[in-house]
């Protein structure tokens, strides 16, 4: 018996030291691959959700821009994002950032913020960015306890093994965002609708908190912050109140309301297709005389 619970012992060890080994090295990977998309070339740093990432085409910039997008985003992984990049001695000149009234509404912190599933699975691709002492005190704010702390190891054991298994057979890079063309058709329906809306919403106290410190940690490295509300099909403006939530050192681009009804230039109601995405890149390079 006491033979038994000794090889259970040893085998909860060797699998304990080649989980760890693989969570060291896919941290390697992530580092890899999102430095594999910094160029020496690069001063804009463009993070956002599925806005921007169907909306935004970096490589319009000629290797001057990063679109580090990912669908379902929030600023707190985009904060750990940009902080990891300042991190590794990184400069840059401009951080866009979006601004659109989803951003901020309190909603979205029930469905990715403090859902659990959707928290251990967003931490599976980039949890490994995170600072430990902010991770910690993050997850006492919400109450998440020692089983989410276990599932999301779990996870990045997980995305692990597969990001090996995808660099072994089709040599990627891990996903850490950019530009995804969505090419989904939608009939759209007409509505009797003369103004641009402006959107009331209960602002998320957690999405204002790290929109503030994406603010402060880009002024401290000498970087112009970019808040930019992306189109939207019948469009949306800039609240008074969304735009007091940052301090006055950043700048305002408002493009909700610039293709207002252009079914040719939308995948779906809050989302650009091809088409829209390169005319709204190349208004954007444009204002930002790149």
């Amino acid at each position: 018996m006491i033979r038994f619970f000794n090889n259970i012992l040893v085998f909860v060890l060797l699998f304990g030291l080649l989980s760890l080994g693989l969570v060291f090295s896919y941290q390697n990977r992530l580092k890899d691959s999102i430095l594999s998309k910094v160029k020496p070339s690069t001063h804009v740093v463009i993070l956002g959700d599925s806005h921007f990432q169907n909306g935004i085409i970096d490589t319009f910039f000629n290797n001057y821009a990063i679109n580090l997008s990912v669908s379902g985003e929030t600023y707190f992984s985009a904060y750990q994002k940009l902080q990891f990049l300042y991190n590794q001695n990184k400069s840059f000149d401009k951080i866009l950032v979006s601004l659109g009234p989803h951003n901020l509404d309190s909603k979205i912190d029930s469905l990715w913020v403090k859902s659990e599933e959707n928290f251990v699975s967003s931490f599976g691709v980039y949890g490994l960015f995170f600072n430990l002492n902010h991770l910690f005190a993050y997850f006492k704010i919400l109450g998440f306890g020692q089983y989410t702390a276990m599932s999301c190891f779990v996870e990045v054991v997980s995305q692990a093994i597969y990001s090996i298994e995808r660099k072994i057979l089709l040599n990627e890079f891990v996903y850490l965002g950019g530009f995804v063309p969505n090419t989904t058709v939608t009939a759209f329906k007409k509505i009797n609708q003369e103004d641009t809306r402006v959107e009331s919403i209960q602002i998320s106290s957690i999405q204002s908190e790290y929109l503030g410190k994406i603010v402060k940690l880009a002024k401290m490295h000498g970087d112009t912050v970019y808040l930019i509300n992306a189109p939207l099909f019948y469009g949306t403006k800039l609240s008074d109140d969304m735009r007091s939530l940052s301090n006055k050192n950043v700048v305002y681009l408002d493009f909700g309301d610039f293709f207002i009804r252009r079914n040719d230039l939308f995948a779906d109601y809050v989302h650009l297709n091809p088409k829209g995405a390169e005319l709204f890149t190349k208004r954007l390079k444009n204002d930002l005389n790149l």
